[in-house]
């Protein structure tokens, strides 16, 4: 198992790196790791997590499309979320997480479902906004990115834990490099 997790650990980090850089070669990537992150989690009983995996395919079709129809365009920008976009966000991160969390806990024989169904339902809403290139997608990705350092430790995912710390500094760097891109909506 140690082998999927190194590998999907290389993947990821490269993932980020490009996403960093506006390079839609992080959706491919995005594609393959989490296939092999469907394995681990599942095995460590992070079944919302191992069920984030397919969502992630998913959302990384999406900004592959979306990122390339961008780049026809010519329209490359970063943005903020507008007022309506938080609303909707907070109140979707609210009810996803609730449903999650009930799920898991009357499911399966997850230990740690409302951090799994948290941190799961974080996760998608970062992937969201980074398709969309809303740039707040880093400060969820450093805060989820920590907590799940947390997560992954308590799981003996070590590998991945270290992962999660590296990701987390990723995303800072990855804030810093779009704030220079910024637009105002």
């Amino acid at each position: 198992m140690p082998v999927l997790e190194i590998i999907g650990f290389i993947l990821t980090i490269a993932g980020v790196l490009f996403a960093s850089h506006q390079n839609s070669i992080t959706w491919l990537i995005s594609i393959v790791s989490p296939l092999l992150y469907i394995v681990v989690f599942y095995n460590s009983k992070l079944y919302a997590d191992a069920f984030l995996q397919f969502f992630f395919i998913a959302l990384s079709v999406y900004g592959l499309l979306s990122w390339r129809k961008e780049k026809l365009k010519l329209n490359h920008a970063v943005r903020k979320m507008n007022s309506n976009e938080i609303m909707l966000s907070s109140f979707s991160t609210i009810v996803l997480c609730a449903c999650f969390y009930y799920f898991l806990k009357n499911y399966t024989n997850t230990d740690v479902p409302f951090a799994d169904g948290f941190l799961t339902t974080l996760s998608l809403l970062a992937t969201w906004l980074t398709a969309k290139k809303i740039i707040e997608n880093w400060w969820i990705w450093i805060f989820a990115d920590v907590l799940y350092a947390f997560l992954f430790f308590y799981k003996e995912l070590y590998i991945t834990s270290f992962l999660y710390l590296i990701l987390a500094a990723l995303a800072v760097y990855g804030l810093f490099k779009w704030k220079k891109q910024i637009q105002v909506v």
